[in-house]
């Protein structure tokens, strides 16, 4: 499986108007570094969790399909399209209203609908390409919170190593560890 994110996110997961909020500060001089800070925190927190976040796009190219096909990227949104190449190697768009989607926010998998087979393809690594937008539509309160935290902590903390450097706080890794892949309750 091949796997790409083919758009970044455009949005970020807290504005700098609530993180300025949540910092206090009043004054423009910061907002460059405060910006940074967010988008560093939004790059750290996907990568805790190990899911997108903010709204991206992602394709996914495979060898071939049969039965359900496993989406790695969670939450996902909605399929944009199925390409692939047929058995004489020509480019093909399958019609992505032929199979369903069926999604929550621990799994998501395409399935054909009935009646409907996956398409037979040249055997390439890239035989079959789903493009899938994913991230939260709402992003959850707890991982805004994260978010502003971990802005808050490098704020006051901006040293790379020495007496200040510390490792993340253990309420932002606790907000975050609930949205983790593969996160199991006790």
């Amino acid at each position: 499986m091949i796997l790409n994110r083919t758009v970044d996110p455009t949005a970020t997961i807290v504005s700098l108007a609530d993180a300025k909020d949540h910092l206090r500060v009043d004054d423009v001089i910061e907002d460059f570094y405060i910006s940074g800070l967010i988008s560093a925190a939004d790059v750290a927190i996907e990568e805790m969790t190990g899911r997108p976040i903010l709204t991206q796009t992602w394709a996914m190219a495979m060898n071939g399909a049969s039965g359900k096909v496993y989406l790695p990227k969670l939450p996902v949104q909605s399929v944009s399209s199925i390409a692939y190449f047929d058995r004489d190697n020509a480019a093909q768009t399958a019609v992505v209203s032929d199979f369903y989607l069926f999604k929550d926010e621990g799994k998501a998998w395409l399935e054909p609908k009935p009646n409907v087979v996956w398409p037979q393809t040249y055997d390439r690594e890239d035989a079959i390409t789903i493009t899938f937008v994913a991230g939260y539509t709402t992003i959850p309160a707890s991982l805004r919170h994260a978010a502003m935290m971990l802005v808050a902590h490098w704020y006051e903390r901006r040293e790379a190593a020495g007496e200040a450097a510390q490792e993340i706080p253990f309420a932002v890794q606790s907000l975050v560890g609930l949205h983790r892949v593969g996160w199991v309750a006790a």
